[in-house]
């Protein structure tokens, strides 16, 4: 929970905002639980849940459910253990003015030794990509929250599974994708420190929104 709202919660909401219209939810544990929690809400958008008894991996997981979104020109894909309050229409319109395989939303870490870092080329093509390096080129990092064309599963491995983007996929793809700085907030929540951080940051967000409905709302 971010402040007593469960982090699917919060990722559902953003994607309806956001204007997604269905989306295939993964999960390898827990999903009685998760199952529970989407029963107890009408929700504005399709949602397709996959049980996972065995972790496949996040590109995995979209190799398996290829059938989920190969008829689409593009597809997101989204790490939704971060802790997200973001566009993404300035990163789909980005994808749609190249012809790369994949468009990757980055951020600015503080810690680059944690992430998959990039190396982009003037055009936003990322030229290098690195999972937690040891010696990091900089400190422009992966988000987890990317736009693909079908044409990305060819490049996913059958196995051995887990098969993960950063360290089995996107070394194949360096030269064909492209990134761009995600348009909003993002925190990854993955340590206590950074869970209280963005517990504190959310309920600033919120607090501001809020104060801003209410203006508008005077306005008219």
């Amino acid at each position: 929970p971010i402040n007593g709202v469960p982090l699917l919660q919060i990722w559902l909401d953003l994607l309806e905002r956001e204007g997604i219209e269905a989306v295939l939810l993964n999960v390898s544990r827990h999903a009685d639980m998760v199952e529970d929690f989407l029963r107890g809400r009408n929700w504005n958008i399709e949602i397709c849940l996959v049980r996972e008894a065995n972790p496949l991996g996040h590109a995995g997981t979209v190799l398996a459910n290829r059938d989920f979104i190969q008829e689409e020109d593009s597809f997101f894909v989204f790490y939704a253990d971060n802790l997200v309050d973001a566009s993404f229409d300035e990163l789909l319109a980005f994808h749609r003015g190249h012809s790369g395989v994949l468009s990757m939303a980055l951020f600015r870490t503080a810690v680059p030794r944690s992430s998959g870092i990039v190396d982009l080329a003037p055009d936003g093509r990322i030229r290098h990509f690195e999972e937690k390096p040891l010696n990091p080129r900089g400190n422009l990092a992966n988000a987890g929250i990317y736009v693909a064309r079908p044409r990305l599963l060819d490049a996913i491995p059958l196995g051995p599974f887990p098969v993960d983007f950063g360290r089995d996929v996107f070394p194949r793809i360096v030269g064909r994708m492209y990134g761009q700085v995600l348009d909003g907030y993002l925190q990854d929540i993955g340590t206590p420190a950074a869970l209280l951080q963005g517990c504190y940051d959310w309920e600033a967000r919120m607090r501001s929104r809020d104060s801003f409905d209410v203006a508008i709302r005077e306005a008219k």
